[in-house]
């Protein structure tokens, strides 16, 4: 018992850590998934896969000078990796396994960076969001 309690939990972690989630939503082809570090300053580590039409989709909710990285593993087909959002500074970053640095702009109440991931024909990814 006691060593299904433990495989369930660590099945429900490796999915994305929870305590960041605010809510996630499904649809056919889409995967929609709000996130906050405003409780939790932990990285953020999600496991998954896409491919072909479906489209994961990451949202951050996010303030004035937040700061985050954005790191992506993957195994497969080629991924791609989308970061943007209003009143949102992203750049490729120089170190190794950091693919973009996020900056909210100063002059931003709140905003969502938006974090959207697809592949062709599909991959196995593991993405990591840090807040600096």
């Amino acid at each position: 018992m006691f060593r299904w309690i433990i495989l369930m939990a660590m099945a429900f972690c490796l999915s994305g850590c929870r305590s960041h989630v605010l809510t996630d939503k499904t649809e056919l082809s889409r995967d929609h998934t709000y996130i906050s570090f405003q409780k939790l300053k932990k990285p953020y580590v999600r496991k998954g896969e896409v491919g072909g039409e479906q489209i994961s989709f990451i949202k951050i909710i996010a303030f004035a000078g937040d700061r985050f990285d954005v790191a992506v593993t993957s195994t497969g087909g080629r991924l791609d990796l989308y970061v943007e959002g209003e009143g949102v500074r992203v750049e490729d970053s120089d170190e190794q396994d950091v693919k973009k640095r996020v900056t909210v702009a100063e002059d931003r109440l709140e905003t969502f960076v938006e974090i959207s991931l697809t592949a062709h024909p599909a991959a196995n990814y593991t993405l990591t969001v840090t807040p600096l």
